[in-house]
Parts: C-alpha cells; sequence; structure tokens
C-alpha cells in the first residue's frame, strides 16, 4: 500500500482526531487525506480497532456479504420480472457474482462495496417501481442512504447515481398519485447524497 493508500489513511484516523482539522502540510506537501475519501479508510480503521491485526478477514468476509446481498436484490428483482422462469433469476445472480465480485471482494478496495451498494440501489428502486410497492419516507431515507454510503466510499460514484437515480424516479412516479408526495419523497432520497458531498466539500 503506498503513503496515499487507505491503510495509512486508516491508520491516521486510529491515531487520533488531528487529521480533521491538520491537514499535515508540515509533514507532506500534499497530505494523505487529499486522494481518497472518508469512507472506506474509516471502515478499516473501525476493523483494526475491532480486530487488530487479523482485521483484513473480516474485513474481506464484510464485502462479501455485501456482494451477496447485492446478488440478491438482482434475483428478486429478475424473479420480479419473469416470476415463472426461476432459471432467469439464477442465471441473473450467476451473472453478477461472476462479474468484477469474484476478484473485488478479495481485494482492499473500495470498488467492492461501492458497487454493491450501488447494485442494491438500482434493483431495489426497479423492483419495487415494477411490483407497484408502496414507499414512504422512512423507506425514502433508508433508499437514499445507499448511494450516499456509495459516495463515502468512492467520490466519482456521485455522478453514476444519476443514471440509476430513474429508478427510483419511476418507483415513485408508479406507487404515489400526489405531486407534492412525490417531489418530498425524491428529496428524501438524494438528500443522504446531498448532505454527504456538501460534508466532504465542508471539510
Amino acid at each position: 500500500d503506498s503513503i496515499y493508500g487507505y491503510v495509512p489513511f486508516a491508520n491516521l484516523i486510529s491515531d487520533g482526531t488531528r487529521w480533521m482539522s491538520d491537514a499535515g502540510l508540515a509533514d507532506f506537501a500534499v497530505p494523505i487525506t487529499t486522494f481518497r475519501m472518508i469512507g472506506y479508510p474509516a471502515l478499516i480503521a473501525l476493523t483494526d480497532r475491532i480486530a487488530g491485526n487479523l482485521w483484513p478477514w473480516p474485513f474481506v468476509f464484510t464485502q462479501i456479504a455485501a456482494s451477496i446481498a447485492a446478488i440478491v436484490t438482482v434475483m428478486l428483482l429478475a424473479q420480479a420480472l419473469e416470476p415463472t422462469r426461476r432459471w432467469v433469476a439464477i442465471a441473473a445472480g450467476l451473472a453478477t457474482a461472476c462479474g468484477q465480485t469474484l476478484g473485488a471482494d478479495t481485494a482492499i478496495q473500495t470498488d467492492s462495496l461501492s458497487a454493491a451498494a450501488l447494485i442494491c440501489f438500482a434493483a431495489l428502486s426497479a423492483r419495487g417501481a415494477l411490483q407497484r410497492r408502496m414507499i414512504g419516507p422512512l423507506k425514502a431515507i433508508t433508499l437514499g442512504l445507499l448511494p450516499a454510503a456509495s459516495f463515502l466510499l468512492r467520490e466519482n460514484t456521485d455522478l453514476t447515481v444519476l443514471t440509476i437515480l430513474p429508478f427510483a424516479v419511476a418507483w415513485i412516479v408508479r406507487t404515489v398519485p400526489s405531486h407534492w408526495r412525490r417531489l418530498s419523497l425524491a428529496l428524501l432520497i438524494v438528500a443522504p447524497l446531498i448532505a454527504a458531498n456538501s460534508a466532504q466539500l465542508m471539510w
């Protein structure tokens, strides 16, 4: 891991709170915190505090669990699309599992957790729209936490969210008749991402 990798940032977090207000320009011309979002190093620091030197093992298992959750949401979406053809759901799950997931889950990289959050967001939204499941404020906020988490793990995912946000919009439009309620639910979904983005810019 390079000086600008995730582990050095995680070590900085574990050492105290100085990094929150001190850029460390006296030590490096370009601070360690410059190139990495806080989410992934913070998770590494937390896992290290819990598991010590064995932290890579539970961390990788966490990534695998997140990917499994994403695979399940894709399978549920496929089942909603083709309820009488079980093989479609199985094929969708296998296609998701055999993609980037196999390599990313076992590496200390943001790809696994970030992608899992976005896949869950897209699949849950599409399934909700397809089956016309009711969506309320709590469900909207919970759904919005997924792209916000993805952004805190990998900064460039805020642009990716724009490509899958229409699934959530479709869910709202197909299940909520009131225009004002539609707008309020849409704002609740994007609020966590806006808050995360604003907090990052302020820091």
